[in-house]
């Protein structure tokens, strides 16, 4: 079901994923459900049109402070998108990024995995890094110039 409402205007998940093509929706709510599995404790939410699970704050050594989703979830024009916005409490460092080769077929950042198909990932291996995730949000505080 296609509308007219710009994603970032989303209340739920299952709104979002209601609204999008009917293939891409069933991809992500079958990813929906397994994040949730591995999560049973975080309740899905939406933030700037992505589906999110946990929050942490952020500050920046400017002053500038916000919230931010800590696992997301989003479907994009050539795929889909998870975000893993945590750090390895052991190496300091990008969970995502220390294990992009291990992710499979995927366009890795730092806390991003873009794919086009389910089958071009490691799930489990994706689902195990999520889990870790949720424990390392990102951000407490910054002692870095915002990123804008």
């Amino acid at each position: 079901m296609k509308n007219n409402i710009s994603k970032e205007e989303f209340k739920t998940p299952k709104e979002y994923i209601e609204s999008l093509p009917k293939e891409k929706g069933n991809v992500v709510q079958f990813l929906l459900s397994k994040i949730a599995e591995v999560l049973p404790n975080e309740k899905p939410f939406m933030m700037s049109g992505i589906i999110g699970f946990g929050k942490y704050h952020f500050k920046y050594a400017s002053g500038r402070e916000g919230d931010w989703l800590t696992i997301g979830l989003k479907e994009n024009k050539t795929g889909y998108s998870i975000y893993i916005c945590s750090i390895d409490k052991v190496t300091n460092k990008y969970l995502v990024e220390i294990n992009s080769k291990k992710i499979g077929k995927a366009s890795c950042g730092k806390s991003c995995i873009r794919f086009k198909k389910l089958e071009d990932i490691d799930l489990d291996f994706v689902l195990s890094l999520i889990k870790k995730g949720i424990k390392a949000p990102l951000f407490v505080d910054l002692n870095v110039k915002d990123r804008k």
